[in-house]
């Protein structure tokens, strides 16, 4: 559903520049309020949306939730969100698990033009 919206938003966007700036931080803001709340699928969806802005601290703090979010639930159930945010998860996972130069060439590579 949240990257459904963000689709729409960008697509807003292009139609006209600045019209949806409020409602991308309004997305941003409930993906992240869900992932306080300790739902996972929200974690990996805010920590795409954090990506998307370059807000990487941002970022890397769902993404960790998203990962000790896991270990909480059954296997099913794991499996499940795993499937849901596999699509967004890939950013923040790689950028989590990287050190040093790595980690500063996956910054530049995603925070051109932000």
């Amino acid at each position: 559903m949240f990257i459904e919206a963000e689709g729409q938003i960008a697509a807003l966007e292009r139609v006209h520049a600045g019209a949806a700036r409020d409602l991308h931080e309004r997305l941003v803001g409930a993906a992240s309020g869900l992932c306080r709340q300790d739902d996972v699928v929200a974690c990996g969806t805010a920590a795409y949306l954090h990506a998307a802005k370059c807000r990487l601290d941002q970022m890397t703090e769902a993404y960790r939730r998203f990962e000790s979010g896991l270990s909480s639930l059954d296997t099913a159930n794991r499996a499940l969100a795993q499937n849901i945010a596999q699509d967004v998860i890939g950013t923040a996972r790689a950028y989590s698990g990287a050190e040093g130069p790595m980690r500063d060439l996956l910054r530049q590579s995603m925070c051109k033009g932000t």
